[in-house]
């Protein structure tokens, strides 16, 4: 029986959990007299479609990102503590600085490259509509465009200046962080496509575990380079998480009312080009280093 329990997956426990709170007594009186809300409630908490309770986890983490990032621009434009923490990390991370750790620090940042991550969309574009993946072909447009135009918009409304001691320059303003934005929202899609093919929680958690890597590398390769505070990555990542997460409600969406995405078809092999080509676009960049201002 032990062993039993130990094997029942996160799936089914949630599912018992929803019909133990749905099975109290107080709430089987409440339901009695209010069954359209119970009803609507019980849909909305249902795994049987994606419409019920995935729904509902990614509606309120994109709610729960919205916040967070209201939050960091209120502390930005308040001079909240979050934004002297900012300085002290900056501080700390100059006081570390080294030519090695600055070149390697340099190519990560290449990972999030506005330019380099377009045209690594494009590319798995244009292999998902050769596949007769149009949905996901489009669909990816919808992390990538919105999220490079909130960052922008953002930097116009907020004219953050980046921090003084830059050691590649950057010319434009600090708030929010494109790199880290583009980073979440091209390999959140990546992460996205992996763990909807596999079918092991495992690998899913090791998806998941590369794409929070990648991200907090891009990130401190941009604060070490003195281009970013810490606000700023953070909340770049949070609105490339959100652009991700509504573009996988409407892939999934779409997908369950009119099995618009074949995923018994789709391949993970058609994201390995723009992953290739990625890594051939960072080692040419790293022929040619530019001059780092220590």
């Amino acid at each position: 029986m032990a062993k039993d329990k130990k094997k029942r997956t996160l799936k089914k426990r949630t599912v018992d959990s929803i019909k133990t709170f749905f099975s109290h007594s107080t709430l089987k009186n409440f339901s009695g007299k209010h069954p359209i809300i119970i009803k609507k409630l019980h849909d909305r908490f249902s795994n049987k479609s994606f419409t019920g309770l995935p729904l509902t986890i990614l509606g309120s983490l994109i709610i729960f990102f919205i916040i967070s990032f209201i939050s960091i621009a209120q502390d930005l434009l308040a001079f909240d503590p979050l934004i002297a923490a900012d300085i002290r990390i900056a501080n700390l991370l100059y006081s570390f600085r080294s030519p090695g750790l600055l070149s390697f620090f340099y190519g990560i940042t290449l990972l999030g490259e506005i330019r380099i991550i377009l045209i690594a969309t494009f590319i798995l574009s244009i292999i998902l509509w050769h596949k007769h993946q149009k949905l996901l072909s489009l669909g990816i447009w919808l992390a990538i465009i919105p999220s490079g135009s909130l960052t922008y918009i953002g930097k116009i409304l907020f004219h953050r200046e980046r921090p003084n001691f830059q050691a590649i320059f950057e010319n434009s303003f600090s708030f929010p962080s494109g790199h880290a934005t583009a980073v979440v929202a091209f390999y959140g899609l990546i992460a996205y496509l992996v763990m909807r093919k596999v079918k092991t929680w495992k690998l899913r958690a090791v998806a998941l575990s590369c794409l929070a890597i990648i991200v907090v590398l891009v990130d401190m390769s941009r604060m070490y380079l003195g281009v970013h505070y810490f606000s700023d990555v953070l909340a770049g990542n949070i609105v490339g998480f959100i652009c991700v997460l509504s573009t996988i409600i409407f892939i999934e969406f779409l997908t369950e009312k009119r099995e618009s995405t074949h995923w018994e078809t789709f391949s993970l092999y058609s994201t390995i080009p723009s992953i290739v080509f990625i890594a051939f676009a960072i080692g040419i960049v790293l022929i040619t280093p530019p001059t780092f201002a220590i």
